[in-house]
């Protein structure tokens, strides 16, 4: 496979905007080219999107896929690193960046790994885990399993089959404080102290 430097080809109106992305192509079966931005690999007798170093991934608008396999990155200004089968959809932004199965769908959305996680609302994020929702605008998951936000906003979910319940709180298992402090002597309002062994809130 050869490569050629977008200074070879010819310079009209649609590859003048397009000379600021890498292509990289057979040298004689496809002409080179660039779709709306998106990264092109094209090789192997075919003009696939997007297949540096990877295979069968599907760049749109606007939108990148750095590796892995059978990604589609369907929502404009979108970034897939890996993994497999992972999808960005509907609005723009979202990123996922590796993991199985994944899919980010609304604006600015982020799934870090995992399978099987769905971050579905703007703002919302999954680090990874499994099976976990987040559809609660500016929600997150940490990981864990087979958690949902249950489209309460804010919510944040730390552990395993947790549905949030109401908005702009923390949800976990169980909770262990550590060096939790013994005298509310300059804690602000709100601070949880334990006050001989009785948790007490400024």
């Amino acid at each position: 496979m050869s490569t050629t430097k977008i200074s070879q080809l010819p310079l009209t109106a649609s590859t003048y905007f397009n000379s600021l992305i890498p292509i990289v192509q057979n040298s004689t079966t496809c002409s080179a080219y660039a779709s709306n931005f998106g990264l092109i690999q094209q090789g192997g007798g075919t003009c696939s999107t997007n297949r540096i170093g990877s295979f069968n991934n599907t760049v749109g608008n606007y939108t990148t896929i750095s590796g892995g396999a059978c990604n589609n990155a369907g929502s404009p200004f979108s970034t897939i690193s890996g993994g497999y089968c992972n999808t960005t959809s509907g609005y723009s932004g979202a990123n996922i960046s590796g993991g199985q199965n994944n899919n980010a769908t609304d604006y600015f959305a982020v799934v870090g790994g995992g399978r099987l996680n769905t971050a579905s609302n703007v703002y919302t994020t999954i680090s990874g885990g499994y099976g976990n929702l987040a559809d609660g605008a500016f929600s997150g998951i940490l990981g864990g399993t087979s958690n949902s936000t249950a489209a309460c906003s804010c919510a944040m979910i730390i552990g395993s089959n947790i549905t949030a319940d109401r908005a702009c709180a923390t949800f976990v298992n169980n909770l262990s404080i550590k060096n939790i402090p013994t005298a509310p002597l300059g804690l602000p309002a709100g601070s949880v102290w334990s006050n001989s062994c009785v948790l007490t809130i400024v």
